[in-house]
């Protein structure tokens, strides 16, 4: 299947069709427009079949944080979300029967999925993970080789020509465990002041997170990604906001 207009899979999970579901999914619950949850559900099936599979789980994260973090939690959210839990566990156990019969139908018709392709075989390590398995053993030697300060931004990017697919490798390359706990800190303490702001603020914050962090552990550079880079600056504003409006 040639991607006409987004190039390329990962353009068309991410840049496409994330935008579209989160779109489809904040008039749902802002403006009550019920209609939306058609377009919702068709994209998240076309991000499924033909986008990014991290793409797929960012959609999941997006919805769950929304209703938890900007809606606010209740014990019946708390209760549907337990029954979808079940019900989706169930459906593991025949899921790759399921996708199997997708990937037949679309194969008489010419079109591939690279999404479909690696679920399908999940159960491979090397064919779930794309050929990553061996960029995370050379990752994983790398830190072993200085694990507490690290190497260095961009020095497995040097050697290998490529980035490691994972933000905590990452991180551990580029910083070591010392490095790692600081910015896992940081980050921590961003969601937190981002989550006790008010209104659009937090909104804004949700979807910048929804939209770069699950990508970060298997299809992105973390120093390269810019809506991970707008969350953090984000949570800067929010920590100057609080200054000024304390004074």
């Amino acid at each position: 299947m040639g991607y006409k207009y987004s190039g390329n899979y990962m353009d068309y999970g991410y840049q496409m069709m994330l935008p579209v579901f989160f779109g489809s999914h904040l008039g749902r619950i802002l403006f009550k427009w019920k209609f939306l949850i058609f377009i919702q559900l068709a994209v998240f099936g076309l991000i499924l079949i033909f986008g990014n599979r991290m793409a797929s789980i960012a959609c999941i994260v997006f919805v769950i944080f929304m209703d938890f973090f900007y809606l606010g939690f209740n014990k019946k959210k708390f209760l549907i979300y337990f029954l979808i839990g079940i019900i989706a566990s169930l459906g593991i156990l025949f899921l790759q029967d399921i996708l199997a019969w997708i990937a037949e139908i679309l194969e008489r018709h010419n079109l591939s999925s690279y999404s479909l392709r690696t679920i399908i075989n999940f159960q491979d390590l090397g064919s779930f993970s794309a050929g990553r398995d061996i960029i995370w053993d050379n990752a994983t030697g790398m830190i072993l080789e200085k694990p507490i300060f690290g190497h260095g931004i961009g020095v497995f990017e040097v050697l290998y020509d490529t980035y490691s697919h994972n933000v905590i490798l990452d991180l551990l390359i580029s910083f070591g465990f010392v490095g790692f706990l600081i910015y896992f800190y940081l980050l921590i303490k961003a969601f937190k002041k981002i989550l006790n702001t008010e209104g659009y603020v937090r909104l804004l914050g949700i979807i910048l997170f929804c939209t770069s962090f699950p990508k970060l552990f298997t299809s992105i550079y973390i120093f390269k990604e810019l809506s991970f880079l707008a969350f953090l600056i984000l949570w800067i504003f929010c920590a100057l906001l609080n200054q000024i409006s304390s004074k």
